[in-house]
């Protein structure tokens, strides 16, 4: 399996950075629109993506003998959720198992035990990924990535900020 991810961060305050810090941007989520690279059109949009450094929204039980892990809903409500400040926080974007001709966005409701959801399933093989970062008092500006996904293999699974040749 490989997770593409990019790096997120609320940016220093242009030249007084050394002497003032921005103030953090709460409640940070990652907005989506996954688009054919052929011709433009809208395959599928998301509202969140999950945080890389934000628990994994689950729970462990015992049942019997054995130690299972279930979906936590608190800990859901939160993975796609961040508070940003000047560091660099990973936001993961979408992930491909090896041998699958398919890749699917990495929400926080597909993320625990890997399952593969249909609504975050994409059959395209280049897309653009379109992403805004929504906070409580704003929105960033439109981010373009480019996505490649040329096999089954993970190696030809690739996210850039500059287009594919």
């Amino acid at each position: 399996m490989k997770i593409t991810h990019i790096r997120v961060r609320n940016r220093p305050v242009k030249y007084l950075g050394r002497y003032m810090n921005r103030d953090v941007a709460t409640n940070c989520r990652g907005r989506v629109e996954v688009k054919d690279a052929s011709n433009g059109q809208l395959i599928k949009n998301f509202p969140e993506l999950k945080w890389a450094t934000n628990p994994e929204p689950l729970k462990f039980d015992v049942k019997g003998t054995e130690i299972i892990a279930i979906t936590n809903p608190e800990l859901m409500m939160t993975a796609g959720l961040k508070n940003l400040g000047q560091r660099w926080e990973d936001l993961d974007m979408a992930l491909k198992h090896e041998g699958d001709e398919e890749f699917y966005m990495n929400t926080p409701q597909n993320y625990p035990f890997n399952v593969k959801r249909e609504k975050t399933r994409i059959d395209a093989r280049r897309c653009f990924i379109d992403i805004v970062i929504e906070y409580d008092n704003g929105i960033s500006d439109e981010k373009r990535f480019y996505l490649r996904n040329d096999s089954t293999r993970i190696m030809d699974f690739e996210l850039s900020e500059t287009p594919f040749s």
